[in-house]
């Protein structure tokens, strides 16, 4: 890898279809996909260790997770979405973050964040990508 290529981290815990047909759409756009199926792996692609910083994490509001998280921090273990988005604030302020959900509930809450850097996408059957590349090109382009 150059260090000019734009590395997306994407986590997907749902159909797999999905999110094959959603990093395949993203490589033709000229990105470097790292697929992650966990709250853990997403953390790991963020360690200095790996030499590289990903310019953009792409994940999944109901993520499935392990003892990185506190219940606490998931809402009853259940919103890893937004748990990854503040422990990356830490240490990553202006890391874009892209949550997608099939809750309205869920939208509707991570719309209340007010954040330069951060942007919800709502699809009831979480199979249409195009509303998360359009968000993936308005933060990387």
């Amino acid at each position: 890898m150059n260090q000019n290529e734009r590395v997306i981290v994407f986590a997907s815990s749902d159909d797999p279809l999905f999110s094959s047909d959603l990093v395949d759409e993203l490589k033709s756009l000229g990105f470097e996909v790292r697929f992650c199926t966990n709250s853990m792996e997403v953390l790991e692609q963020f360690e200095p260790s790996t030499g590289v910083i990903p310019h953009l994490l792409i994940t999944d509001s109901f993520l499935q997770h392990g003892s990185e998280f506190d219940a606490h921090e998931t809402r009853a273990g259940t919103n890893t979405g937004n748990a990854l988005y503040e422990k990356l604030r830490e240490s990553h302020p202006k890391l874009p973050v892209i949550i997608h959900t099939s809750s309205r509930a869920m939208h509707s809450a991570f719309g209340m964040i007010n954040d330069p850097f951060f942007c919800t996408v709502y699809d009831s059957a979480l199979d249409d990508d195009r509303q998360i590349i359009a968000a993936a090109k308005k933060f990387l382009n």
